[in-house]
């Protein structure tokens, strides 16, 4: 009697299939996560955070100093540190960074920033005392914030 024997080897094109799908869902899901334009505009906001607290402790230092907050610019305008306030200048804030809105209303103050990650900003107003995601339907007033 003859036997006939079946070779087992190799894979079905089922099993190719199935493991191609589950490899491109995975990577999928992998670079979804590792998104690096993301990545980077979280960490960008983290550096404005930041920035907008150095700010803040520097604006905060020079009322303490001098018993009353900097004049701003102009409505919705950075503070020019050089022409506004020497002292300011001199001591406390040796350049205002890109994009930083100053507003005083002569006994409070507030900065805002756009982040990068989304359409709101950070926001600071001594009204508060920190830091709040605002949208932009009333950053230019000193003590208010609509969150998102």
């Amino acid at each position: 009697m003859k036997k006939n024997y079946i070779s087992n080897k190799g894979f079905t094109i089922v099993e190719l299939i199935l493991v191609v799908a589950l490899v491109g869902i995975l990577s999928a899901i992998l670079v979804s996560t590792i998104n690096v334009g993301r990545q980077r505009d979280y960490a960008n906001d983290g550096v404005r955070r930041q920035n907008l607290m150095d700010l803040v402790q520097a604006l905060e230092t020079y009322s303490a100093s001098e018993r009353s907050y900097p004049d701003e610019g102009g409505v919705n305008n950075p503070l020019d540190v050089s022409a506004t306030d020497n002292v300011l200048a001199a001591f406390y804030v040796e350049a205002w960074p890109s994009g930083y809105v100053y507003n005083e209303d002569g006994s409070d103050f507030s900065i805002h920033i756009l982040m990068g990650s989304s359409t709101n900003y950070f926001k600071y107003s001594s009204v508060w005392q920190e830091i709040r995601d605002c949208t932009p339907a009333a950053i230019n007033t000193v003590g208010s914030c609509t969150t998102p």
